[in-house]
């Protein structure tokens, strides 16, 4: 039989519990350069995934008539946005939790 080592059981009273990740990330100057570029980086990705979008939907929904192109499309579209929006969650910005709205709101006009 072979003897497994024991784990280390946390002290309660340490206050550097190193088991405890931090609530809120750390604001230094490198951590907002980080976010914003992600950021940056999530917009033109937006922008590219709306082009790309929009082209294949005018194709793919052609021989759709009418009314119901337009909502095929709408409905398209709002797809690629909730894509878009996983691919951002993807990207771990680790925004505060006062900013999350930021990863939709980034580039929802594309």
């Amino acid at each position: 039989m072979t003897k497994h080592p024991k784990k280390k059981v946390p002290d309660s009273d340490d206050p550097t519990n190193g088991d405890i990740p931090e609530t809120e990330p750390v604001n230094t100057e490198d951590e907002l350069s980080r976010r914003k570029r992600l950021l940056d980086r999530l917009f033109w990705i937006r922008i590219g995934l709306a082009a790309i979008g929009g082209v294949v939907a005018t194709f793919l929904f052609e021989s759709i008539e009418g009314e119901e192109r337009r909502w095929v499309s709408i409905i398209f579209m709002i797809v690629i946005f909730v894509i878009s929006v996983v691919i951002g969650k993807g990207l771990k910005i680790g925004l505060p939790s006062s900013d999350r709205k930021k990863l939709v709101t980034t580039g929802i006009g594309t």
